[in-house]
């Protein structure tokens, strides 16, 4: 069983570095190796003339924002509570909790050593002065604000929103649709992508929590692009590994689904390639 999986690794080194890279570009790492990583799997993917280029449009109006005014939007906030479903159990007060019979177990367990603890509240800590000042959270408002401004006015001149910050999934459609020298196949999956993630953005019921930072749009937003960021770079590794295909022996595959197509029969593959590496099956 281990050779097999170190002869897989042998003749398709680049999938697994890209399933490596994609476990660390999901887990919201900025620095410039993730990035640098990620940008060559999207060159590889889309091509260099059309992914610098879209790059070059978020510059363009990332620098356009920054000349403007730090702007936050306005958004309502509801506050319905009776959203939620509180789960009752019939017969059983929901205050209290059913009660277990005292030696219902047969198996027997060693009582925990209790020790004393001095209560959090009966401890006063010195006075000293703070490590995070005034001027220094005033100062990380300003730019957090500054931050979210320059995002929502970035994605307005790009037209992904409109100016309720509605995400407007159109542009993105039409940018995939206009993309040259991609396949059939890898345009399909970029457009099932997006209409996934904004189906997904949308069913979250987020003006319904009490958290009030970031507000629910804003929220909406991020989850979008986090989703669609996510969907591409899928997108991408498999259509690297349809070019790469005949380098894995993906019979075992075939045998346990003989009926699927080559395109489900591929899914699967990365599936396994992915999850062989990825701690995302990890409790934690």
């Amino acid at each position: 069983r281990n050779l097999r999986v170190g002869a897989v690794k042998m003749l398709a080194p680049t999938l697994v570095v890209f399933s490596l890279v994609a476990t660390s570009a999901l887990a919201d790492r900025n620095d410039f190796v993730t990035g640098y990583g990620f940008t060559k799997i999207m060159t590889n993917c889309f091509g260099d003339e059309n992914y610098y280029g879209f790059l070059r449009q978020i510059a363009e109006a990332g620098r356009w924002c920054q000349q403007e005014p730090v702007h936050i939007p306005e958004v309502k906030v509801h506050t319905n509570k009776d959203y939620y479903v509180k789960t009752v159990v019939p017969g059983v007060p929901a205050i209290h909790y059913p009660q277990v019979a005292a030696h219902s177990h047969p198996h027997t367990y060693n009582t925990p050593i209790t020790y004393h603890q001095v209560p959090y509240a009966a401890v006063k800590p010195k006075h000293h002065e703070p490590i995070i000042t005034a001027a220094d959270v005033s100062g990380l408002i300003e730019v957090t604000k500054a931050r979210v401004s320059n995002l929502t006015c970035t994605l307005r001149k790009l037209g992904e929103i409109d100016d309720y910050l509605n995400i407007n999934i159109q542009t993105d459609v039409n940018r995939i649709l206009a993309l040259p020298y991609i396949s059939y196949s890898l345009r399909h999956d970029l457009i099932q992508g997006v209409q996934q993630c904004d189906a997904l953005t949308k069913c979250l019921p987020l003006e319904y929590s009490d958290s009030v930072v970031p507000p629910p749009a804003i929220k909406r937003i991020l989850a979008y692009l986090k989703c669609e960021k996510k969907n591409r770079l899928i997108s991408c590794m498999k259509e690297d590994l349809k070019r790469h295909i005949y380098d894995i022996d993906i019979s075992p595959i075939k045998e346990l689904h003989p009926h699927e197509t080559d395109d489900q029969t591929i899914e699967r593959a990365l599936f396994v390639l992915y999850g062989a590496e990825t701690d995302s099956f990890e409790l934690k």
